[in-house]
């Protein structure tokens, strides 16, 4: 379960990211990061706990450093900035076809868009 929790936090960490000027290389290092974690059958803690994560596919640097931040504190910074100024729902709409991620980003600041419901409205 918390490899799907963490993989999950990756992905929306890379999708919030994809529209801002950070090193693309790093944003598909923590997507390849995500695939890994939810394809994985073991836990994550154990894999952690064993010394191995860096050996799994698409434990750079970046994604290394959130996962053990994760596991050490129970959250990771960066992902709690990214909540506090987007709405979660803000990662579904950003993934609606057609509109891309810098139109959404814009359509969410400009009018307050939370939500499919409100974009709809």
């Amino acid at each position: 379960m918390i490899n799907l929790k963490l993989a999950n936090i990756l992905t929306a960490i890379a999708e919030i990211k994809k529209s801002s000027p950070d090193d693309k290389n790093i944003l598909l290092g923590l997507i390849i990061a995500a695939r890994t974690l939810r394809d994985n059958p073991e836990s994550i803690e154990k894999i952690y706990s064993s010394g191995k994560l860096r050996e799994l596919t698409g434990m750079e640097e970046p994604a290394y450093k959130l996962i053990k931040e994760y596991l050490d504190t129970g959250s990771i910074g960066l992902y709690e900035e990214l909540k506090s100024k987007y709405s979660e729902n803000l990662i579904r709409l950003v993934r609606i076809s057609g509109l891309g991620k810098k139109r959404m980003f814009k359509i969410y600041d400009t009018f307050n868009i939370k939500s499919l419901e409100d974009l709809k409205d």
